[in-house]
């Protein structure tokens, strides 16, 4: 549950379970999210992940200033082997606190 106007970073590991090295594609989709929510991911592709090695990427989430409860959704970030269509992807609810005052 964010605040509005509150930023939060959330980190995403991969691990690399095959046999060869590969890079990892990181896409945030938009769900139901409103756009009082903006959620990048940092860096958008994980490069040359070594077999049995982890890799990493940073989702930044931020809130508008102006964000109300009526805003609250939810994202799928999806990995992706890059040049591929195996994929994996998480679902993430994104929860905007009511102000007071």
């Amino acid at each position: 549950m964010l605040q509005p106007g509150e930023v939060q970073n959330l980190t995403v590991n991969v691990r690399n379970n095959g046999s060869s090295i590969v890079s990892y594609d990181v896409v945030v989709d938009g769900g139901t999210a409103t756009d009082a929510w903006n959620l990048t991911a940092a860096p958008s592709t994980i490069p040359s992940v070594i077999p049995t090695q982890n890799g990493s990427a940073t989702i930044v989430i931020r809130l508008a200033t102006t964000a109300t409860p009526s805003d609250s959704g939810h994202v799928d970030i999806v990995v992706r082997v890059n040049g591929s269509t195996t994929s994996t992807s998480v679902r993430l609810v994104l929860t905007a606190a009511p102000t007071y005052g």
